[in-house]
């Protein structure tokens, strides 16, 4: 491991003063994932465009963008904001640019299991394991593209920490 990456995004963060409400700290953040999203260089993985879902689903914001700066609540099972989400929501596609520059901080793992329709779908998870720093993206291939599943800061010596941090990686 090593220290904070000169090439991740400063964070986003929630500065009342600045945002008002809760709304505005949400918009602004999409604002500025829109624009770093579709800027150049594109993110790619494997040589493939990584896309996220942009269905207006919940509070007027594309829903891959919701999924990646909420999390679900283990009482209601329904997807609450998380802030901690949220001010990292530039790592994601500079953490997908990196890893396929060959950053040696990031691994790389394949997961598969079940979707709803009972079929098996494989997904690829890059981990970003920094000394004050560990963070997942997770990549889905869907047809000729990738889909940004969802993206977020991992507690470091907690469980899923431990857990990849250990794990076998496999190259990209």
């Amino acid at each position: 491991m090593t220290t904070m990456a000169s090439w991740l995004p400063d964070f986003i963060r929630l500065d009342t003063a600045q945002f008002p409400t809760m709304d505005a700290y949400y918009q602004y953040a999409f604002q500025q994932f829109s624009t770093d999203w579709h800027a150049e260089p594109l993110p790619t993985f494997k040589s493939l465009p990584v896309y996220f879902d942009d269905r207006v689903i919940s509070w007027g914001l594309p829903e891959g963008f919701w999924h990646i700066i909420s999390q679900t609540s283990s009482n209601t099972r329904m997807r609450i904001p998380d802030v901690e989400r949220c001010e990292r929501i530039l790592w994601t596609k500079a953490i997908i640019l990196a890893a396929m520059a060959g950053e040696p901080s990031i691994k790389h793992f394949l997961e598969s299991s079940k979707n709803k329709k009972n079929r098996t779908v494989t997904r690829n998870l890059l981990f970003l394991n920094l000394s004050n720093a560990c963070h997942l993206v997770i990549l889905e291939k869907s047809g000729s593209a990738y889909r940004l599943v969802s993206s977020y800061h991992i507690g470091e010596g907690s469980k899923k920490w431990q857990g990849y941090r250990l794990k076998p990686h496999v190259p990209l």
